[in-house]
């Protein structure tokens, strides 16, 4: 096992450029994202299970929530060393939830460490192992999808290096810890073959250089080494919050995602199984840029946020707010204190509003620098329409009009794959295999200033069907 490692990534490493070679994702990547609700309202599965038909019924447009399914106040946590019994869990409460709008759901798992934990002990990481398997068999038959994985640590890290090596060398601490890494998936899995581990920093705390995070590659390097061919792990992208110009999405988010920290921190080994089976999400923060009822300025930027992160994601959106509820925050445990029992004007709306525009082949008809309105030009797909379907021998040009553009970028599922400097702007596309694809091109000036995004095309590529071969064995 190799145990050479970089805990101090220089930051310019962050700011790659999108002239950069370009990617071609070959990920888990879907047409229809989901949109998952987050925030200091999050219920537990008591209240869930209670009160799902009314929370379904609300004008809100998400495809799922997450939830707490521990009993008292929900709150489980990955590093809880004591070995729980059967009541640690709301077991009564976790089974039977009548899901309907609401088809994408995860229970929240924690990071939470006082400073118990050992990488060292073998006795807890049992009890810990234990505790997984629960927490998985609590997702499966609570009809969830997986586990949200919020891995802040809030408290002590039990990502540190300094805080954990226990007289150990760094190397060794590394091994250890991708070795629990194993242990844990192995864990979820025997449980939920097929289970989702939606992590809200999969890799990206480490590429800060965050000594809080520095050994968390390990871990996931870990889960990496014993996922199975049905798992999925999904990089949520917590510092999209932060993001206010509509290119950080591309070249920092997903370029960075799925180019950058893999071959950063992914052991050569786990690449391929990372490439197939790590998706790309994304996060929207509404406070960051709000803290009440939106101005028409906040307005833009919140539909924005929402709108490119569905761009900009294999999948999967989480969506956290503070300080206003979705939900009856009553049942909240974590007990922050929210302002707002509904949510603050033009929340709803914008999230509506995103979601309609981008699953219908909409642009968004702006973009944002900096935070500021951009519509100096509109760039759209011209051809081919949405929905189009193919075979995979079709040859075919994704073309765009931007009227005094110097420069077109094209992307396809969120990875850049081609510029333009010449008028009519092109793509050339040939031998795709069957799969789904998503095409969005973006304008630049002579300055090289982004100036807009384009209409997402979704295209559909059909495997060839040979005549007279069907299932093996029949004529």
């Amino acid at each position: 096992m190799n145990t050479v490692i970089s805990r101090w990534i220089p930051l310019v490493l962050i700011t790659i450029s999108t002239s950069a070679s370009f990617g071609q994702s070959n990920a888990p990547f879907v047409a229809k994202k989901k949109l998952v609700q987050f925030g200091w309202d999050t219920p537990t599965a008591q209240y869930v299970k209670a009160n799902i038909a009314a929370m379904e019924a609300q004008p809100f447009a998400f495809d799922g929530i997450t939830f707490y399914p521990g009993n008292t106040n929900g709150f489980v946590s990955l590093f809880e060393t004591t070995k729980w019994d059967d009541t640690r869990l709301n077991w009564k409460a976790l089974t039977g939830i009548r899901w309907k709008k609401f088809t994408d759901n995860f229970l929240i798992l924690n990071a939470t460490d006082p400073g118990l934990v050992s990488y060292w002990n073998d006795t807890q990481w049992e009890n810990i192992v234990a505790n997984m398997k629960q927490v998985a068999r609590a997702a499966k038959i609570s009809g969830c999808k997986g586990i949200f994985f919020d891995t802040e640590h809030y408290d002590t890290s039990a990502w540190s290096f300094s805080r954990k090596t226990e007289g150990h060398t760094e190397a060794q601490l590394y091994d250890k810890m991708r070795a629990r890494g194993a242990q844990v998936m192995q864990a979820w899995q025997s449980e939920f073959p097929d289970i989702k581990i939606w992590a809200a920093v999969l890799l990206y705390g480490a590429y800060l250089s965050d000594s809080n995070y520095a050994m968390e590659p390990a871990f996931v390097n870990g889960l990496l080494d014993a996922l199975n061919t049905r798992a999925m792990l999904i990089e949520g992208h917590e510092y999209a919050y932060y993001w206010s110009s509509s290119g950080e999405w591309f070249s920092i988010g997903y370029h960075n995602a799925r180019i950058t920290y893999r071959d950063t921190f992914i052991k050569p080994e786990n690449r391929a199984k990372y490439d197939r089976q790590v998706q790309v999400g994304t996060a929207t923060y509404p406070n960051k840029f709000a803290d009440g009822d939106l101005s028409q300025a906040q307005n833009d930027r919140h539909e924005h946020h929402v709108y490119m992160g569905l761009a900009t994601t294999d999948e999967y959106q989480f969506y956290f707010q503070e300080r206003f509820a979705f939900w009856d925050h009553s049942d909240n445990p974590i007990g922050q204190p929210i302002s707002s029992q509904t949510p603050w004007s033009g929340i709803a709306a914008g999230i509506a509003s995103a979601k309609d525009k981008y699953n219908s082949g909409k642009k968004l008809e702006f973009d944002l620098s900096n935070g500021v309105k951009q519509t100096q030009v509109s760039v759209t797909i011209t051809s081919p329409v949405n929905e189009t379907v193919l075979t995979p021998s079709k040859r075919f040009a994704v073309t765009a009009l931007a009227d005094g553009a110097a420069k077109v970028e094209f992307y396809r599922n969120a990875a850049k794959v081609s510029e333009d400097t010449t008028p009519p702007f092109e793509l050339q596309e040939t031998n795709l295999p069957g799969g789904t694809y998503t095409y969005i091109a973006r304008a630049f000036n002579s300055q090289n200033n982004e100036w807009g995004s384009s209409n997402p095309i979704h295209v559909t590529v059909s495997p060839i069907v040979e005549k007279n071969r069907g299932i093996q064995g029949l004529p």
